[in-house]
C-alpha cells in the first residue's frame, strides 16, 4: 500500500488547464490521516487509484488520467476542515453524460473512510466539456425553495415505511484476507465488490478472482460446521491456502492490512411500527 500523495495525486505545482474539470471538497480528514494525504485519496479515490497497487497501472496512461489536488486550505474559523482544490483531465469523463460526471467525482468517494466527512463545495465545468451535452440551450426550470429538514431529507416530503430491503455491498479496501469479518458483518445476502483486492494479486486478474472464491468457500464451509469462524478465521484462511497458491500469495501480500477509521454511517434510525391501512 503507497500513500496517494506518493502516487501522483498530490502535485502542488500542476499548472490549471481551461479544459480540466475542477472540484473544491470540504475534507475533515480522520485523526492522524494529514490533509494533504486525505486530499490526495480524495483526488485518487475519484480517478484512477484503488487501495493498492494494481499491474494494469503499468497499461494506463496514469500521468493524463490521474486527478491532481494542487492546493489545500485551512477552512477559515473551523477545527480539522481545509479545503481541497482538484483537477481532472476532461479525457476521465464520457462526453455528455452527467451520471459517469456524478459517479465519478461525487458518487464514488462518499463511503471514503479515510475522511470524517467530506462536502462537494463548488466545481467548474469547463466549456469544451459543456459542449458535449445535446440539452436545451438555456436549461431547465427547477424549484428553488426546499423545506430544508437535514434528517429527513431535502427531497422527501413524507415518512416512508415498507421499502424493500436491499442488499449490502462492502466496497473498498477489502481483500480475502478479511473474509470471516465479512461474512460475520454481511451475512450470505452480499455483494463482496474486491476491485484492489482482485486486480491487484502480483500474479493477475485470475489468480486474485481464485484466492477470494476459495477464501470465501472455506470460511462458508467452516461456519456450516459449527466452527467459530470469526475466532478461527486467520488459521482457516492459512490452511486453505496450503492447497492454493493464490490465496497464499495474496495472504502473504496483504496480510492483515485493514482500514479500521470510525464509522461515519452508524445507524442512527429509530423503528416505529406500520400502520395497518
Amino acid at each position: 500500500v503507497i500513500p496517494y500523495a506518493k502516487m501522483g495525486y498530490w502535485d502542488p505545482n500542476y499548472v490549471v488547464k481551461d479544459t480540466d474539470v475542477l472540484a473544491l471538497f470540504r475534507v475533515s480528514p480522520q485523526p492522524g490521516v494529514d490533509p494533504v494525504e486525505a486530499s490526495a485519496a480524495v483526488a485518487g479515490e475519484s480517478s484512477t487509484a484503488t487501495w493498492t497497487v494494481v499491474w494494469t497501472d503499468l497499461l494506463t496512461a496514469c500521468d493524463l488520467y490521474r486527478a491532481k489536488a494542487y492546493k489545500v486550505d485551512a477552512v477559515p474559523n473551523a477545527t480539522d476542515q481545509y479545503f481541497a482544490f482538484i483537477a481532472y483531465d476532461i479525457d476521465l469523463f464520457e462526453e455528455g453524460s452527467i451520471a459517469n460526471l456524478t459517479a465519478s467525482i461525487i458518487g464514488n468517494v462518499f463511503g471514503f473512510k479515510a475522511v470524517k466527512a467530506l462536502r462537494l463545495e463548488d466545481m467548474r465545468i469547463p466549456v469544451a466539456y459543456l459542449k458535449t451535452f445535446q440539452g436545451p440551450a438555456t436549461g431547465l426550470v427547477v424549484e428553488r425553495h426546499l423545506e430544508i429538514n437535514l434528517p429527513q431529507g431535502i427531497f422527501f416530503e413524507q415518512d416512508w415505511a415498507s421499502l424493500r430491503k436491499v442488499t449490502p455491498v462492502a466496497s473498498g479496501g477489502i481483500h480475502c484476507g478479511q473474509m470471516h469479518q465479512l461474512l460475520d458483518y454481511l451475512g450470505n445476502d452480499v455483494v463482496l465488490q474486491f476491485g484492489g483486492g482482485t486486480i491487484g494479486h502480483p500474479d493477475g486478474i485470475q489468480a486474485g478472482a481464485t484466492a477470494n472464491r476459495v477464501a470465501l468457500e472455506a470460511m462458508v464451509l467452516a461456519r456450516n460446521e459449527g466452527r467459530d469462524y470469526v475466532a478461527e478465521g486467520p488459521q482457516i484462511l492459512r490452511d486453505a491456502a496450503k492447497t492454493c497458491g493464490p490465496l497464499q500469495t495474496a495472504l502473504d501480500l496483504w496480510k492483515d492490512i485493514t482500514f479500521n477509521y470510525t464509522s461515519t454511517d452508524t445507524a442512527d434510525f429509530v423503528e416505529t411500527p406500520t400502520a395497518n391501512v
